[in-house]
């Protein structure tokens, strides 16, 4: 048995200098066309016995989605065809989570999912993604930068889900920037 690390790096664009600086600076990173694709090529790296320690995902964000596949953030769902199954967020969990799911029982006892992208674990929304991530594909934990995410890092503390945890507790107060409290 094997633990593997897989880094996906959403469409690389000069024109955007954070993303194609992630892309540069991250040997061996792979790109997806969508979620489907994502799993699909975990999958078909890894052995029958082999387990995922590391899944990194950079791509661009917003409060509770990430996108994978495309080269844009959005707020809300999608309209355009052309852009369904390319994010993981709060407003498609029909569209990702069957997919993601493909991967439970993959994860190492202490795997983390890395979710590289500006405001995605922010507030509310935040919180409650990165729990419905950890729950669909049952891994140790996920992080995901409650602000903007630069060259250098992120601005903002790291909202993070961690198994055991039944969910977040969100405060009225909540905002981009404030990290959410577990139960």
């Amino acid at each position: 048995m094997e633990e593997k690390s897989f880094t996906f790096v959403e469409k690389p664009d000069a024109t955007d200098p954070g993303v194609y600086l992630h892309y540069l600076v991250s040997p061996g990173a792979q790109r997806a066309s969508s979620v489907k694709d994502l799993v699909d090529k975990i999958l078909s790296q890894l052995g029958p016995n082999d387990k995922i320690k590391t899944l990194r995902l950079i791509g661009h964000g917003s409060p509770g989605s990430i996108s994978v596949g495309t080269s844009s953030f959005i707020l809300t769902a999608p309209d355009n065809q052309d852009l369904q199954g390319r994010y993981i967020g709060r407003f498609n969990t029909r569209e990702w989570v069957s997919e993601l799911a493909r991967l439970k029982g993959r994860f190492a006892q202490n795997s983390a999912i890395h979710l590289r992208s500006c405001n995605t674990g922010a507030g509310e929304h935040g919180a409650k993604l990165l729990h419905l991530i950890r729950e669909a594909v049952d891994c140790g934990e996920v992080t995901a930068p409650t602000g903007v995410l630069t060259s250098f890092g992120a601005v903002g503390p790291l909202q993070r889900s961690k198994r055991g945890d039944k969910g977040p507790r969100i405060p009225i107060s909540a905002g981009f920037t404030k990290k959410i409290t577990w139960k």
